[in-house]
């Protein structure tokens, strides 16, 4: 069951710098025309700072992106319990698109950050 507390309610405008970077990753095909996000999660990683293994919640639509600035870093992905695992190292200004298995039965996971770096996670909120 998808635990994350995500309501499928309509969300508040990009800010427009955020709009820009999302219409470049249309531009660039990361995304299609009709798969345009309309948010995105800015997180701040100080030295040290990790993400645990997880899934995103399913009530964002499939493909979601996450554009990697500050630091390169690399995010791993694994699926489930046994040793299987594929690490991503993401330079500055790399996008990751993630999508099927990769977003639905491998949870990901950012290793203690060796610098500072920000992440801009773009998603679409699926239709209730």
């Amino acid at each position: 069951a998808d635990k994350n507390r995500v309501e499928n309610a309509a969300t508040a405008p990009m800010p427009r710098c955020l709009e820009a970077v999302a219409s470049r990753l249309v531009a660039a095909g990361i995304f299609a025309a009709d798969e345009a996000p309309d948010s995105c999660c800015v997180n701040l990683y100080e030295p040290g700072n990790w993400l645990p293994p997880h899934v995103d919640s399913r009530k964002f639509a499939r493909p979601f992106a996450t554009v990697s600035l500050g630091s390169a870093q690399r995010v791993v992905f694994r699926r489930g319990d046994d040793d299987d695992a594929a690490a991503i190292d993401m330079p500055v200004g790399s996008a990751l698109r993630v999508r099927g298995p990769a977003a639905d039965a491998w949870t990901h996971e950012l290793p203690p950050a060796t610098a500072r770096r920000v992440s801009l996670t773009f998603r679409r909120l699926g239709v209730a």
